[in-house]
Order: C-alpha cells, then structure tokens, then sequence
C-alpha cells in the first residue's frame, strides 16, 4: 500500500520527483511567445532562399519522460509520466545536408502530470486526484524545475556528422534548467514534401542539468537519477512565411486538435505574438 501524498513526478524534458504534499513557494507565471533570440529569423531567410521549411505542429507532436521511484521505499511511492504537446519551432529540410537543422522551444509551464492514456500506456498503476495532480505539478515546476527563472526548454539539432540523408541521428543541444548537454540520439525519419515525422528516445539524469532529484522520508524514497525522455516531433511544410498553426483556431490564438479521437486544446504562439497561454500557478493550483 503507498503512502498518500508522497509521489514522484518529472519534467521534459528536465523532469523529476516532487512531493504530493502542500507546499510553500515562488509564483510562477506562464510564459507567451518564444524565449529571447530564438532563430525564427534563420528559417524565414532559409525560406525566402528557396529552401524547405516546415513547422512543428503541436497537434501532432509530444514529448513525453518517465519518472520511475527508487531507494529502498520504492514501492511507497509512485511512477508518473511528464508530457505535453506544446512543441514549438521550424525543421530545416535535413536534405538540404550540411545546412539542415532544427530548433524547438518548449514552455516549462506547459508540462502536464499523468494523462491517464500516457500512464495506462507506460503500463504505470498510478492514480491521483486532480487536486494531488496540480500540486504534484507545481512542485516539479517550483522546486526542481525553477520555472520562475528557467521558463523554457530549448532543443537544437543537426544531423549528426557521419549520418546518411535523411538523417539517422542527431547531434542535439538540450538545454533545460539554464544547462545544455549534447548528446548523440539515434532518430527515426519520415519525410514527404508535404510533411516530416521524427521520433526519438534518449535517457537524461538530473545531474546533467543542475537538478536535484527529489527524495522523502531521509532519503529512503527518491526519483531515480535516470528519466526516460520519448519524443515525437511531427511537422509541415512551410509555403508562406505567418503565424498560422494548424488545427481549428480559437480566441487567443489557441487551437483544438483532434488526435487519437480525444480533442485537445494546444496553444499556438506565433513569432512576435503574444499567445494564449495558461494561468499563473501559486501553491500549485492554477488561478
């Protein structure tokens, strides 16, 4: 039988374990738009060059990591999956060789906690009020993550150096928590004109990026040092440089997506724009 309140929870990418339990902390605001100096210029150039362009799409797209309970209590405590859609960012045709690229941008705010169809599919047992969900979240956002002064994860790739076109692996700077790591990670492509489809997996430990797993009961309880970081990026051809997105377009720039049959709402942040973004987060529930 677990203990109620002690839970393990992790981020996208940077991801960890926080504590169920209410805690005190910094209030953390929704970031809109993408960070300072993303390279959206790069690829209108690219684009007005005559080069193949494609943009992410949300809809269509998801990181998710896994987030394991270790030390000798484990079995107190529980697995969770981190994930969200709110990928954001251009593909640079990989067929265009030397030239090919990739950057991505992820909102810190936008992690969700334990979506039952991402937790059924982890094969993880885990259940939580929405209410254990929320501060579960906060607690990853606040404490380990530091959403408050790193609001963004930052992805930058280039096929890696002795790749075939198209490329099957990546040369990757994963920046999370204000920490870049490079990491070679083995990819599988699928491209048209029309669109492209990367799927990925890599293992992260918090150490690499200044992060404190988090532990409970003397340390008895903690988040394994390693979280198992599953990605798919899925993205589509760019004709003409705006900040459309794809999928239905609600106020706010938001847009509803039907993927799998269940709907979702994803918000779209074009360059230059401010985005419908969520609420600001105190206490870890969301205002």
């Amino acid at each position: 039988m677990r203990v109620s309140g002690v839970c393990a929870a992790a981020l996208l990418g940077g991801l960890l374990l926080a504590g169920c339990g209410a805690r005190e902390g910094p209030r953390i605001h929704a970031v809109e738009g993408p960070p300072e100096a993303f390279p959206a210029p790069a690829y209108r150039q690219a684009l007005r060059a005559g080069k193949r362009v494609y943009r992410v799409d949300p809809c269509l797209s998801r990181v998710t990591i896994r987030v394991s309970a270790g030390g000798p209590l484990a079995e107190l405590g529980h697995n969770h999956v981190v994930s969200t859609r709110e990928l954001h960012g251009y593909v640079l045709d990989p067929a265009a060789g030397g030239s090919g690229r990739t950057d991505i941008y992820v909102p810190v705010t936008a992690l969700e906690v334990d979506k039952p169809r991402l937790v059924e599919e982890a094969g993880f047992d885990t259940e939580l009020s929405e209410q254990e969900k929320a501060q579960t979240r906060y607690n990853m956002l606040a404490e380990v993550l530091e959403a408050h002064k790193y609001p963004y994860v930052r992805i930058h790739a280039t096929p890696a150096p002795d790749s075939p076109t198209p490329p099957e692996a990546l040369t990757v700077d994963l920046t999370i928590h204000g920490e870049t790591q490079t990491r070679r990670v083995p990819v599988r492509m699928r491209r048209t004109e029309d669109w492209l489809e990367v799927r990925g997996r890599l293992s992260v430990r918090h150490e690499d990026f200044g992060m404190e797993p988090f532990t409970a009961l003397a340390g008895q309880l903690r988040v394994k040092e390693e979280l198992d970081l599953r990605f798919l990026v899925h993205a589509t051809v760019v004709e003409r440089w705006n900040g459309a997105g794809a999928g239905s377009v609600l106020e706010g720039g938001a847009r509803r997506c039907t993927v799998g049959g269940v709907v979702e709402t994803v918000p779209a942040w074009p360059e230059g724009t401010a985005g419908a973004a969520p609420g600001s987060i105190e206490g870890g529930q969301p205002q």
